[in-house]
């Protein structure tokens, strides 16, 4: 019994050992916690301000939203450029427009099935005239069957310094006083919000250190098996946590076009089975290796969390 107690004693001293960072981990650990307490101190008034403007700008736009395109007078528009000078702002663009733009959402095996089930022989023919790459027909009208299926648009009303394409002044009407000013005041706002995000980036170099303090951080975490640990900067209680998350690939056109090259080779137009490919593709999509994300935040300890200790 005194042999067997020896050796648990010798293991868990072992463990301690194993667990306790070298003098080097020390310094890393020491050095990113209090870099990570001066980023966050030093963006905590930033953010507040930045929730505001944004909160603001959300208005502004809503109301000029109402418009489709106008155009400032000659009067409004010199005497805002004054204005937007005297303030350090770039020049306000004197057109008011609305504008498409699109996203497109993440491709999954029941998008690959709809879009290939919504094909019909008359879209394939039509994108097959005068081709003889049957291979590259197909691949086309996959795409665009895909492409209409992933794709939204949405419009947004932007200040712009030219107007829409064929449109004259002539065409255009002039904003009155409480548009002008609207218009002033969401050009200003979108200044100061940039002026804002610009002051919270950090120097390349600098954030080239931390990341690699970071890395340091994380290989010690991995070596001892921890995911957490209780840190003191400033007298404050901290936890460095280490967190890995996993989710499914996210599968882009580009990535879709290139499995359509492997699927469709060799492949002609009468030999296109469209649930042999719909398949294929799918089997393709779910024998990708997930997206493993490894992170080291320090969060600051809750009232319940010092309860707990």
């Amino acid at each position: 019994m005194k042999k067997r107690a020896i050796e648990e004693s010798e293991t868990a001293l072992q463990e301690i050992v194993r667990v306790r960072p070298e003098n080097e981990e020390k310094k890393a650990i020491k050095t990113f916690c209090n870099e990570e307490v001066r980023r966050k101190n030093q963006s905590a008034e930033a953010n507040a301000a930045l929730a505001e403007l944004r909160k603001q700008q959300k208005v502004l736009k809503a109301e000029l939203a109402k418009h489709k395109c106008l155009m400032l007078s000659k009067e409004d528009r010199a005497r805002f450029e004054k204005s937007c000078a005297a303030a350090g702002f770039e020049s306000m663009p004197p057109y008011l427009r609305t504008v498409k733009t699109n996203k497109d959402a993440s491709i999954t095996p029941e998008v690959i099935q709809e879009g290939i089930e919504a094909l019909t022989p008359q879209d394939i023919s039509e994108c097959a005239e005068g081709r003889d790459d049957a291979a590259a027909v197909l691949k086309e009208v996959i795409l665009k069957s895909i492409r209409r299926i992933i794709r939204s648009f949405t419009e947004t009303t932007k200040l712009m310094h030219n107007m829409p394409r064929g449109q004259t002044s002539y065409d255009t009407d002039v904003a009155d006083l409480n548009v002008a000013e609207t218009m002033y005041k969401s050009w200003t706002t979108d200044q100061e919000i940039k002026k804002l995000l610009a002051s919270r980036k950090i120097d390349p170099d600098l954030n080239k250190e931390h990341s690699i303090l970071k890395e340091r951080v994380e290989s010690y975490f991995i070596r001892a098996g921890i995911t957490t640990q209780r840190i003191v900067v400033d007298a404050k209680q901290y936890k460095l946590v280490r967190r890995v998350s996993v989710r499914k690939s996210k599968i882009g056109i580009g990535q879709v076009d290139k499995m359509l090259d492997q699927v469709l080779v060799g492949l002609n137009a009468s030999a296109f089975k469209p649930a042999e490919v719909i398949r294929s593709l799918q089997i393709l999509i779910t024998s990708l290796p997930p997206e493993t994300k490894s992170s080291i935040k320090l969060c600051a300890v809750k009232a319940d969390d010092e309860d707990d200790k």
